[in-house]
């Protein structure tokens, strides 16, 4: 299935958990769509030998084509040796500043 707004809008939500709906068009491009109702577009490759998987944006917050476009991208860097799970501990651990790890190991001792 070519993964478009009304084709996603169609998808029937599971009985628990997850599900993956892959677009024929775009390999490694797809929607995940939880038991709650929430549909996600993300995008899966395997970097340096390991299955990683990324989300791009919900449906609704962005469109398909915003996320198959998002998606080629997101593609291409993993296809280069970036990993997204690695980049993001990164960032996260990069945001963290001197203050915030004071004040929380003075507020745990």
């Amino acid at each position: 299935m070519k993964t478009t707004a009304s084709r996603v809008a169609r998808v029937a939500t599971p009985g628990k958990g997850h599900s993956l709906h892959w677009d024929d068009e775009l390999k490694g491009f797809g929607i995940r769509v939880t038991a709650a109702g929430a549909k996600s577009y993300i995008a899966q490759a395997k970097v340096n030998g390991k299955a990683r998987r990324g989300t791009l944006g919900r449906h609704g917050t962005i469109t398909a084509d915003q996320a198959r476009r998002k998606a080629k991208t997101e593609l291409g860097r993993m296809a280069a040796g970036t990993d997204p799970a690695a980049e993001k501990k990164h960032d996260k651990a990069v945001s963290v500043t001197l203050e915030a790890v004071t004040e929380s190991y003075l507020g745990n001792r």
